[in-house]
């Protein structure tokens, strides 16, 4: 399952945790994601290069792993990529065999290639 957005993963989690499965809801939640944290849904996450230190970045941080975000976001700023809402965007795939998270790793790969793009 490809989450769109770190607002979606939230709202899976959120979902999931309040259900134990994935169904429609209306509500708020209180679900504040960061490492290390163990996804339950989303296998892929599409979204944007966030602001340093912001709360969508440790969201992201803990669903590719941090080092290979951040290994990511050097390369992003190395190569100039646009950040921000309407900047480029990051696909991280846990589904991808090479990935060092793969459901429980959590060492970098020592390349990070493949799993972002711009």
């Amino acid at each position: 399952m490809v989450a769109v957005g770190t607002s979606v993963v939230r709202a899976m989690e959120s979902t999931h945790s309040t259900f134990r499965q994935l169904k429609t809801y209306d509500g708020w939640t209180s679900r504040f994601i960061f490492p290390p944290y163990k996804f339950k849904l989303a296998d892929a996450l599409i979204t944007n290069f966030h602001t340093p230190q912001s709360t969508l970045l440790m969201l992201t941080a803990a669903f590719g792993g941090y080092d290979l975000i951040m290994e990511a976001y050097q390369t992003a700023m190395k190569e100039k990529y646009r950040m921000h809402a309407y900047g480029d965007a990051l696909l991280v795939d846990l589904t991808e065999p090479q990935h060092p998270r793969k459901r429980g790793r959590k060492k970098a790969a020592p390349n990070g290639s493949g799993f972002f793009h711009g």
